[in-house]
C-alpha cells in the first residue's frame, strides 16, 4: 500500500502542473470580423456603412479567472484604415462587477 502512495503523489502533481500550464498558457486570437457602422437619433444619418475589425493579438487568463488581451484592433472602413496602424492595446477583462 505504502508502494502506490509517492507515484500517486507524482502523478497527481503532475497533473495539476500541467492543468496550470494549459489553462494559462497564452492562445493566439486572430480575427477579422465584417459589421456595419450606423447612427441612431434624430440628427443621425440613416446610412449604414459596412465595416471590418481585424484583431491580432494573445489571450492569457490567470488563474483567478481574469482575462488579459494584449495586441492590437483595427478598424477598416472601406479598405480605408480608421486606426492608427501601430496601435497597440491592453484589456483587462474583469467581470465581477
Amino acid at each position: 500500500m505504502k508502494k502506490w502512495i509517492v507515484p500517486t503523489i507524482m502523478v497527481f502533481s503532475i497533473f495539476l502542473i500541467l492543468s496550470y500550464k494549459w489553462y494559462t498558457h497564452p492562445r493566439q486570437i486572430v480575427q477579422n470580423i465584417e459589421a456595419v457602422e450606423f447612427h441612431i437619433g434624430k440628427n443621425a444619418d440613416q446610412a449604414i456603412m459596412p465595416v471590418r475589425i481585424e484583431i491580432d493579438g494573445h489571450l492569457t487568463r490567470s488563474i483567478t479567472g481574469e482575462k488579459h488581451f494584449e495586441g492590437s484592433i483595427q478598424l477598416f472602413s472601406d479598405d480605408k484604415r480608421l486606426t492608427d496602424e501601430k496601435s497597440y492595446t491592453q484589456i483587462v477583462f474583469n467581470l465581477s462587477h
